[in-house]
């Protein structure tokens, strides 16, 4: 890219016309002034990576606004689209003092910057979560402004301390805004563990009684068996052979009578075997 004219006269003037925002002491601005003349002598030569180094460090001695014009020249040449117009959007809004040429050249770099960009709009129901794309912090929400990006694929993260992080993939498209919303919540507390429970124990059944001692039973006493009864003390009846005499004598009577009664009958034959006797 080639650098105007104009543009190298007012970077010079910047810095040697910047002053300091706040009471620093003399010797800063001096170092700054010397940091300055040194780069913009390097960025004449086009040797823009070591010119913008020049730059950084006297904003970081002396953080004059009016530096901001010098590194914004430097990025744009370098390709920094991005870095280029944020610088030359802070000078814009922090050096409205600044010589209107440089104004003039300012505007006129952030027109054609924002041409070729695209806007990222981030919005975050939480507020203070670090908002990065692609790794590079770029403020914390709620965001003041969209960020820019060059066109393409952007990963735009959200993080914030004791919450679950976001992160997000959107493409870019140069003049275009896209809108990412970053759902960064607390985490969330973990379930109980519930320990399941055991089955009751079955009720134990009460012993059975035990069974009620028997007493032993005592042996009774050996009743001696009666004494038998003597001959003599028999009765009578008792004795075998009397009945068997009463047999023999009740057999021996019928067979008399019927004896007799054949013997003395008519018609019956005689015997020779004469009167049974009994013993």
């Amino acid at each position: 890219m080639m650098v105007s004219p104009a543009i190298l006269v007012m970077m010079t003037t910047l810095a040697q016309a910047a002053p300091p925002p706040l009471m620093t002491p003399a010797n800063a601005k001096a170092s700054a002034q010397i940091l300055l003349r040194d780069g913009t002598a390097l960025f004449e030569r086009g040797e823009m990576a070591d010119a913008l180094k020049k730059f950084q460090q006297a904003y970081e001695i002396f953080p004059s606004p009016k530096i901001l014009f010098n590194v914004g020249a430097a990025q744009r040449v370098l390709d920094h689209p991005v870095e280029a117009l944020s610088a030359f959007q802070r000078f814009l809004a922090e050096a409205p003092d600044a010589p209107a040429g440089a104004r003039q050249e300012a505007q006129q770099a952030v027109a054609a910057l924002t041409s070729s960009l695209g806007r990222v709009i981030v919005e975050c129901p939480e507020a203070g979560v670090d908002v990065s794309i692609d790794g590079t912090p770029v403020g914390v929400t709620p965001l003041a402004a969209p960020i820019w990006a060059v066109p393409g694929q952007h990963r735009i993260g959200g993080r914030h301390e004791g919450m679950i992080a976001d992160v997000q993939d959107v493409t870019v498209s140069a003049g275009t805004g896209s809108a990412v919303t970053l759902a960064v919540r607390a985490p969330v507390a973990p379930a109980p563990i519930v320990t399941p429970s055991l089955p009751a124990a079955p009720l134990i059944a009460e012993a059975p009684a035990a069974p009620p001692l028997i007493a032993p039973v005592k042996a009774q006493p050996h009743e001696p068996a009666a004494p038998p009864v003597a001959p003599a003390e028999r009765s009578l009846t008792a004795r075998w052979w009397f009945w068997a005499a009463i047999g023999a004598a009740v057999a021996g009577g019928v067979a008399g009578v019927v004896l007799a009664t054949r013997a003395g009958g008519a018609g019956v034959p005689g015997t020779t075997l004469g009167s049974q006797g009994f013993p």
